[in-house]
């Protein structure tokens, strides 16, 4: 057996040759994420500096929670472009049993959930805004202030601000001053330029919002009102001279204070936290699975999967397709998306900047529209891409290829199969039968009702298919005896009394659902049939049962390709099919045998259709499975 090869060891040389070996295609937006993830880490780094050194203040902590969830949301969806944009394409069994580091990060996920399910975004995002609430909820408390309050003196019958220790506040946005007597006005909030604490952006290096630990008082001009830029003198300081105010707006300012923390206030706000996660990732999941190209599922027509198949070979013209630059346009596109929703966030949100609520809004939106741009497109190579339910649901499933062998595969997996192999994988995902649709094999049941007469030397029918395809009756030595009568006459009045009519009790909507009644073996099986051998039949009687003779058990392959009907379910959750054996001497050419439904398809000529159009594409490709 071949040994697989060593997992090489970070060394200087190893990343200079691993760096030298790729494309300019690689190299440029590597450098400009790198430059992205630096900034990110800094200014985390510069939070828990901030934190360590006014520990006793409450916002530090609200201001590196706030960013950690931003670095989350930013990273995150970079972390997504390296998942579409790098990574080993249509990777052997023994090749998935060492993913790289990003295929581990996804698939390892937080608790024993992985980040796949959904198109990755919904939990990555869900995890990062669980941690906001869990410390707004438990340690801080973040609240808006407008700037006119902190002037209020105690003697105030309403608004007076009290300012205990620990408390402190930063300028968060400016709202327009009509802003509760017209609508819509929220999307007019703006951010906090001219407020008290607020850098001149013309003068100061670093465009930044600084906070105060202390109550402002009456003497600083801009506190309520923002100053217009460039009608004054900036001191630095967050106060201006000379400033003309615009009081057509007003400041609003976010504070933290500390909260009492308990055990009980603990569990019940970790509760709503989960609660809320969850809630995300479902509605999430359900807009998703509901907006953009048809899931695929064991239950998929042939119409639905012909148009699945349709738009997984779907390719872009020659000069884009043969682009050399994807990688970039996909990191410029999701990098724009980023900028979109940063934008439109404050926007929509009740709070303007840097609160809880802006954040929250930023999961929602961020793990909508990245989910639904994921479902039904691969941004690597801007083609359609469809997923099967389970797949997109879960995050994992399995397919079937044409040698018979099921691959285990996720959805990074999935993103890295080239569309020929994965428009395969969805037909023969959708031939396999579905049990759902599938009424039971109950033939005793279905002689009760449709009972024939007959004597004791007429014979019970046993439905054989003729050399000619046509239905042929063997006969067999005596009637239903009673035991097995009285047992049928306790089952239909258990379904009267559940009230479940006997029609549709039994009822097979197969052919309602655009199924197939004839399936092929994908894989040889083996297995055991009653044949019944006329020439040793006899009827002997034991008290007032007539017990029937004459059946013969006999082990049975089914080869691979063989082909039969389906006859119903058994339950235990096997396909009872009517297998056709040429083998046989005339007239016993059929063997009625339990089989796995995963172990064959359904076939027909829409079936069959499609598998050769798929197999053309493969061929032209020349993909190998």
């Amino acid at each position: 057996m071949k040994e697989l090869p060593k997992k090489s060891s970070w060394s200087v040389a190893s990343l200079k040759s691993s760096w030298a070996a790729l494309d300019t295609d690689a190299k440029f937006p590597l450098i400009l994420v790198g430059l992205f993830w630096l900034v990110l880490v800094g200014s985390m780094a510069k939070d828990v500096r901030y934190l360590l050194l006014n520990y006793t203040q409450a916002l530090p902590i609200t201001i590196l929670t706030n960013d950690f969830c931003g670095l989350c949301l930013h990273g995150g969806t970079l972390l997504l472009w390296g998942a579409m944009c790098f990574g080993s394409r249509n990777k052997t069994e023994a090749a998935k049993k060492h993913p790289g580091l990003i295929h581990r990060i996804l698939s390892k996920g937080f608790m024993g959930h992985n980040f796949m399910a959904g198109g990755f975004a919904p939990r990555i995002f869900a995890c990062a805004m669980g941690l906001l609430l869990f410390v707004n909820q438990n340690i801080v408390m973040s609240f808006l202030v407008p700037g006119k309050k902190f002037l209020k003196g105690p003697n105030t019958i309403r608004g007076f601000m009290g300012w205990p220790a620990g408390i402190a506040c930063r300028a968060d946005a400016t709202y327009p001053k009509t802003w509760q007597k017209t609508w819509f006005s929220r999307v007019k909030v703006d951010a906090p330029k001219g407020c008290y604490m607020v850098d001149d952006p013309d003068q100061a290096p670093i465009f930044e919002v600084n906070d105060f630990d202390k109550k402002p008082t009456a003497d600083i001009p801009n506190l309520v009102f923002p100053w217009m830029l460039g009608t004054g003198s900036w001191l630095g300081n967050g106060t201006v001279v000379g400033a003309v105010l615009d009081k057509s707006r007003f400041c609003v300012y976010q504070c933290a204070k500390y909260r009492k923390i308990s055990i009980q206030d603990l569990l019940l706000h970790s509760g709503a936290i989960l609660a809320g996660g969850l809630f995300i990732e479902r509605i999430t999941n359900f807009l998703t699975t509901r907006y953009g190209f048809k899931l695929i599922t064991r239950a998929s027509t042939p119409d639905d999967v012909k148009k699945a198949v349709e738009r997984t070979l779907q390719r872009l013209p020659d000069r884009f397709d043969k682009s050399r630059f994807q990688r970039t346009i996909c990191l410029l596109g999701m990098v724009g998306t980023i900028s979109i929703l940063t934008v439109l966030t404050p926007r929509l949100d009740k709070d303007g900047y840097f609160t809880v609520d802006y954040y929250v809004t930023s999961v929602f939106l961020f793990s909508v529209v990245v989910a639904l741009v994921f479902r039904s497109l691969d941004p690597y190579h801007f083609t359609p891409i469809v997923f099967t339910e389970t797949l997109w649901a879960t995050g994992q499933d399995s397919f079937l290829s044409p040698d018979g062998i099921r691959h285990k595969m996720d959805l990074y997996d999935w993103f890295h199969t080239d569309a020929p192999i994965r428009a395969c994988y969805l037909v023969y995902y959708a031939r396999t039968i579905s049990l759902k649709h599938t009424a039971y094999y109950e033939p005793e049941m279905e002689l009760q009702k449709n009972p024939k007469k007959v004597g004791a030397a007429e014979a019970d029918p046993v439905d054989v298919v003729g050399s000619k395809g046509d239905v042929k009756d063997l006969p067999s030595s005596s009637p239903v005896n009673s035991l097995q009568q009285r047992l049928l006459d306790v089952e239909s009045r258990l379904v009267v009394l559940e009230n479940i009519p006997e029609t549709e009790a039994q009822q097979d909507d197969r052919q309602d659902e655009g199924d197939s009644d004839m399936v092929t073996c994908i894989q040889d099986f083996c297995g055991f049939s009653d044949i019944f051998v006329p020439e040793e039949a006899h009827l002997d009687m034991v008290g007032d049962c007539a017990l029937q003779f004459g059946w013969k058990r006999c082990r049975v392959v089914i080869k691979k390709g063989a082909w039969g009907k389906i006859l119903g379910k058994t339950h235990a959750d096997q396909l009872m099919v009517a297998w056709e054996d040429s083998s046989t001497p005339e007239g016993v050419n059929v063997h009625h045998i339990a089989i796995d439904p995963q172990n064959v398809l359904e076939r027909d000529e829409h079936w069959d259709s499609l598998q050769n159009l798929v197999t053309e594409a493969m061929g032209r490709e020349e993909y190998c499975l």
